[in-house]
């Protein structure tokens, strides 16, 4: 195993971006979570909270209470269902919408920011070994891991 310390790293990126975003957006109604919310409903339109939950891997709590304050903040509004009036559908209102349009910038600025120098096979490759990462975070989620020997464990065997 090497010493590189993977999750130092993953840490201060992800601090780096929650303040590029604080400082390009110059809007504290909106925290770094609620980034994604508004990225899924944009791309999603009319999601449910547990579609969102889902999509985002959070719990149904953590998107309850982003929803609340997004839809507080006149972001986001919710509109029962048609044909199922116990469920919520979320959507981004004219506001929610202009400002995706400014995140959606910024964030295309992160980008370039975080690869500038890179081949399109250093992004190719980058891309290929952070979803693995994320695919074995998810996996140690949702099966769990034997910490003896580091090795994934399903506990239905």
């Amino acid at each position: 195993m090497s010493n590189f310390p993977i999750g130092r790293h993953i840490s201060l990126l992800y601090r780096a971006q929650q303040a590029f975003f604080a400082e390009r957006t110059k809007t504290s109604e909106i925290g770094g979570g609620q980034l994604a919310f508004i990225f899924t409903l944009h791309l999603n339109p009319g999601s449910s909270q547990e579609d969102v939950s889902r999509r985002l891997e959070l719990d149904k709590t953590t998107v309850t209470r982003a929803a609340m304050k997004l839809e507080k903040s006149g972001i986001i509004e919710r509109k029962r269902d048609e044909s199922d009036s116990r469920m919520l559908r979320l959507y981004l209102t004219q506001r929610g919408m202009e400002l995706h349009a400014e995140l959606k910038n910024v964030a295309s600025d992160w980008h370039n920011t975080l690869t500038k120098g890179m081949s399109e096979h250093d992004l190719n490759e980058l891309t290929r070994l952070i979803n693995l990462m994320s695919e074995n975070a998810r996996v140690y989620k949702n099966v769990g891991c034997d910490e003896k020997d580091n090795k994934v464990n399903d506990e239905t065997e």
